[in-house]
Parts: structure tokens; C-alpha cells; sequence
């Protein structure tokens, strides 16, 4: 009995072994991942100081490729910029993060506006943009969206 049990663990170590390298997270597929976790983080540490112009994400849609975030403040669809953390969140099904935030100071008659993402640009052509939720966040308070693969809009 005692023989086999050295050749059992070393089976096993190697079975262990294996599944843990073969599950490495290749989640990032943009080479400048540090760069946008970083501004991400930058954008959304933003909404708690308060600065910049605030807005409200009042719906989000999507198509097969494209989502668009409606808000309501800011000047123009121009002032908006949407920063992804770079990552793919590898759950079920996968999501990817998204910040929008309004460069703006300050602005006199706020409007509502439409600002589109393209995620076939932003994911790359090694995925299907229909296979991910996204998470939205806006960056000038808390406040978070999630659109699934069917449309479905819920608060995260």
C-alpha cells in the first residue's frame, strides 16, 4: 500500500500543478493594461472628491457590438471620455468595466447626450462582443449600471 501512495501524491501534485498553470488569467488582452487600470482608477476615485461636472447615466442599449450611455449634464457628447480598466473580469458570463466621466468644468446650460462604445474596437477581434456584460460607472458620483449580453439594464 505504501508503494503506491508516493506514486499517488506525485500524480496528484502533477494534476494540481497543471490545472493551476493552465488556469492563468489571460484576461488582459491590451499590452497597456497598467496604464488604463490606472486612469481608471484615477476616474473613479474622482467621484467621490467631486470634481468635474456631474451628470446622470439615465439609460443604457446595446447592439450586437455597440453600446450607447445616454446622460443628462454636460455641454456637449464631445466633453465625454469612457476609460476601460483594460481587464476581463473572468466570470459567467465575462464583464468588462467601463468609467464615463465628463471633462468639463463647469457648464451653463446642460443637455442630455449619447455617447457611444464600440466594444468590437475596444475588446479586440479575439472576442464577441455579445459573449460580455458591462459594467458602466459614472465617474463624476457613485453610481453604476450593468447592461447583460440580452440588453437587460439593472444597478450594480
Amino acid at each position: 500500500m505504501k508503494a503506491l501512495t508516493k506514486p499517488f501524491c506525485a500524480i496528484m501534485a502533477f494534476t494540481f500543478l497543471l490545472a493551476f498553470t493552465a488556469c492563468r488569467d489571460n484576461s488582459s488582452p491590451n499590452p497597456d493594461t497598467d496604464r488604463l487600470q490606472k486612469e481608471y482608477d484615477r476616474r473613479m476615485s474622482a467621484r467621490t472628491s467631486g470634481t468635474g461636472t456631474t451628470f446622470e447615466i439615465t439609460n443604457i442599449t446595446r447592439t450586437a457590438s455597440e453600446i450607447a450611455i445616454e446622460v443628462e449634464g454636460g455641454c456637449s457628447v464631445d466633453d465625454y471620455v469612457v476609460v476601460w480598466d483594460g481587464r476581463i473580469l473572468l466570470t459567467y458570463p465575462q464583464i468588462v468595466r467601463l468609467v464615463i466621466a465628463n471633462d468639463t468644468e463647469t457648464c451653463q446650460e446642460p443637455g442630455k447626450h449619447t455617447v457611444s462604445v464600440n466594444l468590437k474596437e475596444l475588446l479586440g477581434s479575439g472576442y464577441d462582443p455579445a459573449d460580455f456584460q458591462v459594467q458602466v460607472s459614472n465617474g463624476s458620483k457613485v453610481q453604476d449600471k450593468v447592461i447583460d449580453e440580452e440588453g437587460a439594464v439593472s444597478n450594480k
